[in-house]
């Protein structure tokens, strides 16, 4: 037999093992992820914290990941974007459909009025974030929620901690 083509049949089995490798690893790192994040705590002074991703531009699936990887688990995961929404960037993954509640807003209130309407508890807080922004830290929603209180909401250009109290139409 040729050497050179033994050396190619070698590498391209090398190479294959390889790639199969990646993919199992990476497949079964999601069900780890997502096993382990319904085994986290939630957060010890709110029964129940919805977060709720606004707006069609960016990465949807980057968003959710994030808020998975966080070190406490919210109630819901939640946006006002439809699989029948006209825009090309408001188009859902498989992924994010999983995951993920999707509300109607038929009366075109807006996501915020929307959102408190569903959310009748006063002691429910909401988490809005801006579709695409990642948490720098696995515990920056934990700190977020630490850091809110009654009388001050916390709010940037990218994330809103806010209860029913607090939100201004």
């Amino acid at each position: 037999m040729n050497l050179p083509l033994v050396i190619l049949i070698v590498c391209l089995v090398a190479v294959i093992a390889f790639l199969s490798y990646q993919s199992h690893t990476c497949s079964k790192s999601n069900d780890i992820t997502l096993t382990e994040y319904g085994k986290r705590p939630t957060h010890s002074k709110f029964p129940r914290v919805v977060v709720t991703i606004d707006g069609c531009k960016g990465d949807l699936d980057a968003t959710i990941k994030s808020v998975l990887s966080q070190s406490v688990r919210v109630s819901e995961i939640a946006t006002g974007i439809h699989d029948d929404d006209k825009k090309e960037t408001c188009k859902i993954s498989d992924m994010c459909k999983s995951v993920l509640n999707r509300y109607k807003d038929p009366y075109q209130k807006g996501t915020v009025k929307s959102t408190f309407e569903r959310e009748l508890e006063a002691d429910t807080i909401v988490v809005f974030v801006k579709r695409g922004y990642t948490f720098s830290a696995p515990d920056e929603l934990e700190k977020l929620l630490d850091k809110w209180t009654p009388e001050a909401p916390i709010q940037n250009k990218n994330v809103s901690v806010m209860n029913g109290n607090q939100c201004t139409f």
